[in-house]
């Protein structure tokens, strides 16, 4: 019947094509099976125009990709010791200079004379409203440089940092608002600390 007929004939199509369609040759199973020593293909060119043969995958290529290894010419790489280790102490000595004594000592007591100054301003002084930002952000930027993550390896930094964290805990939640005398005399009194540890921690 027609019907059988126009039903079994994109079957027949699919047949010859599939039987038609030529294999892959064994040069492209290869090129896909193995890997060249510098990262290419098998059989194709790399990047630089070279071609490598490539090793085979998995165990049996370990003894090829083992001395495609030991072939790498290495004498271009910098391998002196003592330019590298003179590089790290480099960097290291910026490091220490950056946090050296002297600077520490220095913004230790510039920060408390800031603070310091702050707290003297009438409640009312139209000047606290550019002084109450100068000094939240002197702040967080001591605290960013000599207590990161609110930890002071000196104790005259970790009571200075508790000064800073009750005023700009105040300053946060009630802005321009009077400090009240409880986190006024805390704040003084951890400064007067700091500045007394400052000896010790030179």
């Amino acid at each position: 019947p027609a019907v059988v007929k126009t039903a079994l004939m994109p079957a027949a199509a699919a047949a010859v094509i599939a039987i038609s369609a030529p294999a892959l040759p064994a040069i492209a199973a290869d090129k896909v099976s193995a890997l060249g020593a510098q990262g290419c293909l098998a059989g194709v060119k790399c990047w630089d125009g070279s071609s490598v043969k490539g090793c085979p995958l998995g165990e049996e290529g370990e003894e090829c990709r083992r001395k495609a290894l030991s072939d790498v010419d290495v004498s271009s790489y910098n391998t002196d010791k003592k330019q590298a280790g003179a590089s790290l102490q480099s960097k290291k000595g910026s490091i220490k200079n950056e946090n050296s004594s002297e600077a520490y000592g220095g913004d230790l007591k510039g920060l408390g004379e800031s603070i310091t100054v702050y707290l003297t301003l009438d409640d009312f002084d139209p000047a606290r409203v550019k002084a109450t930002k100068d000094v939240q952000e002197s702040c967080k930027t001591w605290a960013g440089k000599y207590a990161p993550g609110g930890k002071s390896a000196r104790k005259s930094g970790t009571a200075m940092n508790v000064a800073c964290n009750s005023l700009l805990g105040w300053t946060s939640f009630n802005g321009l608002a009077p400090l009240d005398s409880g986190t006024r005399s805390n704040i003084v009194s951890n400064i007067e600390k700091s500045i007394t540890l400052l000896g010790d921690d030179l």
